[in-house]
């Protein structure tokens, strides 16, 4: 491997590196939000959702329980 094959491959990893570690710590932030505006958000999240998303989810959430009863 010749002197600047392995200069680029180091920088490359150095990135590789720096943006796991960002990624990281982004994905674990704490969250800051307050307690009435994470409540907010789920009712938020609540309305968005039709009947028939909400049975599916049901009927999903059934099939799962029912093959880890079978297994």
């Amino acid at each position: 491997m010749t002197q600047v094959a392995q200069g680029k491959s180091m920088l490359m990893f150095g990135l590789v590196a720096i943006a796991v570690v960002i990624g990281f710590y982004v994905l674990n932030a704490p969250d800051q939000r307050s307690a009435g505006d994470k409540i907010g958000d789920a009712i938020n999240q609540l309305g968005d959702r039709t009947p028939g998303e909400k049975l599916g989810d049901a009927v999903e959430g059934a099939g799962a329980d029912l093959k880890k009863a079978t297994d």
